[in-house]
């Protein structure tokens, strides 16, 4: 019988812009990978894209602006920010990173495997107000099937 694998990923969306003539003004997806031992480059590497803020476990601690801080890490960690060029709202953005997700799934459930997570943040760092959508069930349907959580925080 062939084993199935299951992909988990805390899927959490933030304040974001208000709908004033596009779609989803100036949104980002921030996709947050953590493991506890992986080099993570790998993960940003099939994405297509260049860590925002990456570390290895057992890395000397540091703010984001680079100041050293006492002890290490004690897990791997990559933060991905996705940038939004296209103007979408944020169930196209999840989308579309849904399908670069999915067209690896051995990849991305080998880390969960393993003990990794990965958490998904849907933001702008522009306009802080109110963000309403409707996510249909299709979206719903393939978070579902990757045992996906999705949650809100507006």
């Amino acid at each position: 019988m062939a084993r199935r694998t299951i992909i988990q990923i805390a899927l959490r969306v933030c304040v974001i812009t208000e709908r004033e003539g596009k779609r989803g003004q100036n949104l980002i997806i921030s996709f947050q990978i953590k493991h506890p031992k992986e080099n993570l480059e790998a993960a940003a590497k099939k994405l297509a894209t260049s860590p925002f803020r990456i570390w290895g476990v057992g890395c000397q601690r540091q703010t984001p602006k680079g100041k050293k801080l006492d002890g290490v890490y004690n897990y791997s960690y990559c933060c991905l920010r996705l940038e939004n060029k296209e103007e979408l709202c944020g169930s196209d953005l999840i989308a579309e990173l849904l399908d670069a997700l999915e067209s690896d799934r051995k990849y991305w459930s080998d880390l969960v495997l393993s003990g990794g997570g990965f958490s998904l943040v849907v933001f702008s760092e522009k306009n802080k107000s109110s963000y309403v959508e409707e996510f249909d069930w299709q979206l719903l349907d393939r978070l579902s099937n990757l045992r996906i959580s999705l949650g809100f925080d507006v």
